[in-house]
């Protein structure tokens, strides 16, 4: 990943942390369209970072899906603007879909804990 849409996403960041310093930023590094990084940089080696990281409270990475299995479970989510919740509570949706689902789910709600965001 990387061109334009990084640049633009990482001015942004840059004006989201300027523009309320003392607001602590979780970022959320998607690996949707491939890996968040420019050329050999990883994310902690942009300049946005080195600038930034002491307005960052977390850097979370959303877990990498196949998409032919889990990654088409997500995009029919998210098409049907659903929560995991109401999708998990949906009984026309197979059993191993929800599983899937729950599973990724969790996986989720476990680097909310562990960035310690959650209340």
């Amino acid at each position: 990943m990387g061109g334009e849409i990084l640049n633009h996403t990482a001015s942004s960041l840059k004006m989201l942390a300027e523009g309320f310093p003392e607001t602590p930023i979780v970022v959320w590094l998607n690996p949707h369209d491939g890996p968040v990084r420019s050329g050999n940089l990883r994310f902690e080696d942009f300049k946005i970072y080195q600038e930034c990281s002491g307005h960052f409270h977390a850097i979370l990475q959303i877990p990498v899906t196949n998409k032919d299995t889990l990654g088409r479970d997500l995009r029919e989510l998210f098409g049907r603007y659903q929560t995991f919740a109401a999708a998990l509570a949906c009984a026309d949706l197979r059993i191993a879909t929800r599983l899937c689902l729950k599973r990724y789910w969790e996986k989720i709600i476990g680097l909310v804990e562990q960035a310690h965001i959650a209340e």
